[in-house]
């Protein structure tokens, strides 16, 4: 996991292997909070961690397998 520090307004991009690019921005922080906004094609989907366990189990988005990576 690449972990970065990011501002309010501040953003990272994420180029993908077809040449399009996602972006996402930190929109706001407060304690407790934070507000990110994600820019991607509209072909990505882009899901809340916590709703795609329920997703897959539902079968609206494949199991996606993991790579492990050891430090």
């Amino acid at each position: 996991m690449l972990i970065l520090t990011r501002r309010a307004s501040e953003a990272i991009v994420i180029e993908l292997p077809t040449g399009e690019t996602i972006k996402v921005a930190v929109l706001s922080v407060k304690p407790n909070l934070v507000r990110i906004g994600a820019d991607a094609p509209d072909d990505i989907k882009i899901v809340k961690a916590e709703l795609l366990e329920g997703l897959q189990i539902e079968g609206w988005m494949p199991a996606k397998k993991h790579k492990n990576t050891s430090d």
